[in-house]
């Protein structure tokens, strides 16, 4: 009979003890809010996830609701990105809040930068500030750096460099690359610290074996001019190649500089000009101006004018005062372009406000010679000559551009002297024409070019 009870027992009492005990648990843990907050994450990361997004949301929404904070913060990812819902920033911004009220540090990053970009809301740099310090004070790295970076601009916050230098710090101790970069930018300027090269460098170096690529070329121009560290060109020419390897736009004009010098690596104007196209194709200014004079004149490169004129004329436009003397010489000489002595004068006159030095030189030289009379001016040739003679003292073809304009002037006497001077100075291949130019002075005669 006991044998009986037992069975009987084993067969229906233990399945109906065990299912109170399960239901007990699961009545449990659904009042629970980590309980779903579990759920969710366990279907996120599931192999199909997008497919599990919508019941992902459904035990995070619960989770939320219940006041759990990485419920909360899961959820407004959801609604940021629009997993398995709509992309509504308002609602992300919504929940964020409420993750990051509770102390929830990567929501208080969140928050600041929602408020920062304005999404869900205007743009509000104060309350971005407060709560990238929230989070900052937490030790969350990025936070950090964007403390440091509204002390440094004022974004938010009153500027203070010496502030935005010790939250640099709290990240770049954090091992942060961006962070270490950034820091050793204000050593380098004394924005904040006192001036030191040397801590620069320190701060640069553990960025750059980091891979940051700033930092790397950093390195390179500390490496060149010998700033906190002792000047050598192979580590110039290695930093730097490292960065323009990265495509960083600056490292690979300074990587073609190095090419074309023969600093730190054999020279090679091949490779020198690769590194400058592959600047220029990112817009670099420098490497598309010195690409422009290559092609103008057919250095490194078959001469062509269009592409000259195509790689200096945008920087021209936008108020780069060599591309706007290089504009003028293609006007002044018919290259890639209709020839028109007016555009010239145009062009050379926008880049004399910001007193380029070659425009005084060749302006001066279209003023004294040209075979067109209505755009010759030899009182102002002269003038310009002068300031040219000033800034390239002992060079031929400046002395003979005061000559000419002497001679446009009416003032033969200091033409022939000047010119003769020009003579002394000229090398063989410009001796002729130097020669042709003194007699024509000699002859009472100003020099008259076509420029073609």
């Amino acid at each position: 009979m006991k044998k009986k009870k037992f069975i009987l027992w084993l067969l229906i009492g233990v399945p109906v003890v065990c299912t109170t005990l399960f239901l007990a648990f699961m009545g449990y843990c659904f009042t629970q809010p980590e309980f779903y907050t579990q759920v969710g994450q366990q279907l996120r990361n599931e192999r199909e996830a997008p497919k599990n997004d919508k019941w992902a949301l459904w035990f995070y929404r619960k989770g939320a609701n219940m006041g759990d904070a990485a419920a909360q913060y899961a959820l407004a990812t959801f609604y940021y990105y629009g997993r398995g819902v709509k992309k509504d920033y308002e609602t992300a911004l919504f929940w964020y809040q409420k993750a990051a009220e509770q102390g929830r540090v990567d929501a208080q990053y969140g928050v600041g930068w929602m408020f920062e970009n304005g999404c869900g809301c205007s743009p509000d740099d104060s309350k971005a500030f407060q709560w990238y310090k929230k989070a900052a004070e937490q030790g969350h790295i990025n936070a950090q750096i964007e403390v440091g970076y509204s002390y440094s601009s004022g974004s938010g916050v009153e500027k203070n460099p010496t502030n935005a230098v010790i939250w640099y710090h709290k990240a770049a101790e954090q091992n942060s690359a961006e962070a270490q970069g950034r820091l050793g930018h204000r050593y380098y300027l004394g924005e904040g610290v006192p001036q030191d090269y040397t801590e620069a460098a320190k701060w640069f170096e553990k960025s750059a074996k980091q891979g940051k690529v700033k930092a790397q070329n950093w390195m390179g121009h500390l490496f060149y001019f010998g700033e906190g560290v002792q000047q050598n060109y192979t580590n110039a020419f290695l930093w730097y190649s490292k960065a323009a390897e990265q495509n960083d736009s600056a490292a690979q004009y300074n990587l073609g500089e190095l090419y074309r010098t023969g600093l730190g690596t054999p020279q090679s104007q091949t490779n020198a000009i690769f590194w400058y196209q592959r600047a220029a194709d990112q817009g670099h200014e420098s490497a598309s101006l010195f690409l422009a004079r290559c092609y103008g004149k057919g250095r490194g490169v078959p001469q062509d004018s269009d592409k000259a004129l195509a790689l200096c004329l945008p920087f021209a436009k936008k108020g780069n005062a060599e591309g706007q003397y290089l504009v003028g010489l293609s006007y002044m000489y018919g290259r890639g372009v209709e020839q028109s002595f007016s555009e010239a004068i145009r062009w050379f006159e926008r880049s004399l406000e910001q007193q380029y030095d070659q425009t005084y030189q060749f302006y001066a030289w279209l003023l004294a010679t040209c075979e067109n009379g209505q755009y010759r001016d030899g009182e102002k040739a002269v003038r310009l000559a002068k300031k040219a003679m000033a800034l390239f003292p002992n060079d031929w073809t400046t002395t003979a551009i005061l000559a000419a304009a002497y001679a446009e002037n009416g003032q033969f006497d200091l033409a022939i002297e000047t010119q003769k001077k020009a003579v002394e100075l000229t090398d063989e291949a410009d001796q002729e024409t130097a020669l042709k130019q003194l007699q024509s002075y000699e002859n009472h005669q100003p020099w008259r070019e076509s420029y073609e």
